[in-house]
Parts: structure tokens; sequence; C-alpha cells
């Protein structure tokens, strides 16, 4: 089978799958897909033949400086080089599926994916094909040009790298790459990335030349802004593909109705917007408890989840163990490591409606698919072979896409909802990111160590010399008393 051959019907309304035989195809459809999708102008007009081939080319100074012509030229510099890199991807994903270990390229075929990922500013643009600024002003000026909206993506670490932070990563894989996704992403909107800073990152090194590298805490956040930059709504966190896709088209639609709003009208028009948005999570949230007979849990687990969202975190530098309870898929990779670097899992109050999450995930499960293009991917990325090893991992990623969903609706959003809900001024987006990360996902970030330097115990660890990690104490003290009173 051909690993871009057409998916199942896909199962977003109104959007079809991307292609089959995907070559040909494909490339008949560049044209209108990258040209007539993006507004016409007097830079995407010219020849951009010469900049692929310098771009991909040998010469380094050359090499650099055709790429950043071609970002300059926007998406419709994807045109011409998405063929080369997509028979390329084709080449690796079809090698790894059918063997134990990932594909190797020749150097012109990695050449040609390298080039499309820089080209694009994101990792496996091949799967995706999509075009992301890096700069916030000149994504607007695109807004403004083509009258659509901003997704604006906030993450530690860069999407253009392998190791931003672990919700970037699954982002790539289980969303990008979707077909209705991609299509809606490209179709409907400007997107734009900011890294926030860098993301921490272990090495787990055997001493055999073996390396495990992965990364430590960090979470991020899709923004909807309308073409004048406002912000119109926020998706924390990872969700499944249907969801995010139908979160996002609404909020796209929403933030083509609010462009022409001026700023009297903006401010109570957001108040009304996610005083709604909070209401249908409270009538959806009911729905659900129905299904599962849990109806009577669900006016003290409003309240509950009422009090979280009003409530103010208080601690200024919570735990990286903390902050990674707030997003299941990323605590499952992150918390074994957090345990053997310095931070004990200390013990964490529960969120309200821990014993309803997973019940409630299990309801929506059968909504909850990766499509073609992301199994491909994942299987390529990770040297997976088709078969029963690698639908357990599928199968288990499909879970805790379901439960980071429901959590990130019912607690997280939910407050962002009641944050917008409340606000008396148009919410400035720095300002409104630097509470998400704070508050919502205990990260802040002014805080050097995010979570991660063992203040309370000896581990050692040790910071860059003349730097403190916080204040000397002994958690120790008392043990050994403790323990002969309970010997007595």
């Amino acid at each position: 089978m051909n690993p871009f051959e057409t998916p199942p019907a896909s199962p977003y309304p109104s959007l079809q799958p991307r292609s089959s035989s995907w070559y040909q195809r494909f490339v008949a459809a560049l044209s209108f897909v990258f040209v007539f999708s993006y507004p016409a102008s007097a830079e995407s007009q010219q020849p951009v033949e010469p900049l692929v081939a310098d771009a991909l080319g040998d010469h380094v100074g050359t090499r650099d400086n055709a790429i950043e012509a071609l970002r300059a030229l926007g998406p419709a510099s994807l045109e011409a080089l998405l063929p080369p890199a997509l028979e390329a991807s084709v080449t690796k994903v079809s090698a790894t599926k059918a063997s134990l270990t990932e594909a190797s390229l020749a150097t012109g075929e990695q050449a040609a994916l390298d080039t499309l990922d820089r080209v694009c500013a994101m990792k496996d643009c091949a799967v995706s094909r999509l075009f992301w600024y890096t700069d916030l002003d000149t994504a607007l000026e695109a807004a403004r040009q083509s009258d659509r909206p901003v997704l604006s993506l906030r993450l530690l670490g860069r999407l253009d790298e392998d190791l931003s932070c672990a919700n970037s990563r699954f982002f790539r894989t289980a969303l990008y790459p979707d077909n209705a996704v991609g299509n809606l992403l490209r179709d409907e909107f400007v997107l734009h990335w900011q890294s926030v800073r860098s993301v921490p990152r272990v090495v787990v090194d055997y001493g055999d030349g073996r390396q495990l590298e992965g990364t430590l805490t960090g979470n991020s956040i899709h923004y909807v802004l309308d073409s004048q930059g406002r912000l119109i709504d926020a998706l924390p966190g990872l969700y499944d593909p249907k969801t995010f896709f139908e979160e996002v088209r609404a909020a796209g639609k929403n933030a083509r109705r609010a462009a022409s709003l001026s700023e009297d009208k903006f401010v109570p028009w957001v108040q009304n917007l996610h005083s709604k948005k909070r209401r249908n999570l409270d009538a959806s949230l009911r729905a659900d408890l129905g299904k599962i007979g849990f109806h009577e849990r669900f006016e003290s687990l409003r309240i509950e989840l009422h009090q979280l969202a009003s409530s103010r975190s208080t601690d200024p530098s919570p735990s990286a163990h903390k902050a990674a309870l707030r997003a299941t898929s990323k605590a499952i990779v992150e918390a074994p490591v957090l345990s053997r670097v310095g931070r004990a899992l200390e013990a964490v109050e529960p969120a309200p409606g821990s014993e309803i999450w997973p019940l409630l995930a299990n309801l929506h499960l059968p909504d909850v698919h990766l499509d073609e293009n992301s199994l491909n991917l994942l299987h390529s990325t990770h040297g997976l072979p088709e078969g029963p090893e690698a639908r357990a991992v599928i199968e288990a990623f499909e879970e805790s896409l379901a439960l980071d969903t429901i959590r990130n609706q019912q607690l997280w959003r939910r407050t962002i909802h009641l944050w917008l809900e409340q606000t008396t001024s148009r919410p400035q987006l720095e300002a409104f990111n630097e509470r998400i990360y704070g508050q919502l996902f205990l990260t802040p970030l002014d805080d050097p160590w995010l979570g991660l330097a063992p203040r309370e115990l000896y581990s050692g660890l040790l910071p860059p010399k003349g730097q403190l990690v916080g204040p000397l104490v002994n958690p120790h003290k008392g043990v050994l008393q403790q323990a002969a009173l309970e010997l007595k």
C-alpha cells in the first residue's frame, strides 16, 4: 500500500481526504493549493525555481540566502519545494514500516526534507505541508492582506527542531498532519509560532555510545487572533484531531466576525462570547455525565470547576512535577525522568473530577483517531514497523489524547473562558500568555529553573558556578529520630 494513499473518508464535515495516487494528483493541484489559497503579490509572482535550486545546493552561504528568500515569499514558495521532499518522505516511510529500523536516505533526499522544514519553519513539513511565520507582525500583515485570522502557537523550544517541548511534538504528529486539520489551517488561517523560552533537555548516556535524549517540562497553547491581532480564543495543551478541528474552526469564524468590531464594542463581545462558551461546557458536561450514569455529580463538579477557574496560584515556583500533571500525554513521558533528576514526585492534590475524566475519555474514545498521515509520520519518526507493537503504541497514544482533550476543555479552557468573560479591557496577548504559563501551566516564565531545581533536597545536581537554585534546607532532618520512635 502506498503510504500516502487516500485514507478513509474524513470524519470531519465538508473536508475531503487529500489525494490518492499522491504524487501525480498532488503535483497537478499544487498551483491551486498554494497560489489561489493565498493572495498574489509582486514578490510571490517572481520565479522561485532558481531559489529552489540554490536552496537544495551544496554551497552553505548560497543555500541559506535562498532559504531566507523563499521564506520571504510566504506559503507560495512551497509549490516548487514539495515534490522532491514528498518523494523522499514516501521512501522513508515505506522502508521504515517494512523494517525494524528507521530508514536512511540518500544525501539529496535528506537535503530536500531539511530544506523544506527550514522554509516551512517546522519539522516534518513534507507531511503537514504548512507554512509558519515566526514574526507576529509579519503574520498579521499577511492576515490583513488575506482577510484571515491568525493561529499563533506559543511553545517552549522551537517548532522547527526535533526536541521542542513534548506537547508541540505531539502537535506535529497528531494534529498538523491530519487531513482535515491541515486543510483547515492551510486554507483559512495564517500560521505563526513563537518560542517563549528554551526547553530543558535531558540526556541518558549508557556509557557505551548509546544515548536517549528528551525534554522536560513546558507546555504549549494555540491562540486565535483576528486580523487586527486581538485575542479571540485559546486552546491550551493537546487535543484529539477531531475536537481540535471543530474548536479551531469555530474560533476562526468568531475571529472573522470580530475583525470589523470597533474597540468599544470588542470587549463586550468577547465577554459575551466566552460566557456562552463556558455555559456550553456546562451543558456538554451534564450530558456526558448522564451518559455514564453520574448525572447526580454534575452540580458539585460544576462548583468545583468554577472554584478552580477562579483561584490563583500562590506558589511562585511550582515544581515541574506539578506542571507535568496538567497534561496527561506529557506527564506519561516526563514523570519517570522527573523522579530521577532531583525532583521527588511529591503528593499533589488531584484536580476536580479526577475520578470522572477517565470515564468521559473512554466515552469519547471512539471519536479519537490518528489519520493515515499521522500514522505514517509516527512510523517513520519512531522507527516502528507495522505490527502489534506499533498498534499498541498507537492505541495508548489515542487513549491519552482522549483524556487530555476532556481535561483541557473542562479544566483549563474553562478557566480561560472565565478570564475572558471577566475582562474589562482588550486582553493584551503577551500579558495573557504570561498568566497562562504562570497560573494555568504552572510554568512561570520568570522561574529560571522551570520547577526543576531541587530546593529541598541534596541531589548531586550542580547549577552553573556562582548561581544558587534556592535556599539550603535539610528535608532529612528528623528522619532517624522518627525511625527510632517507630522502633520503640
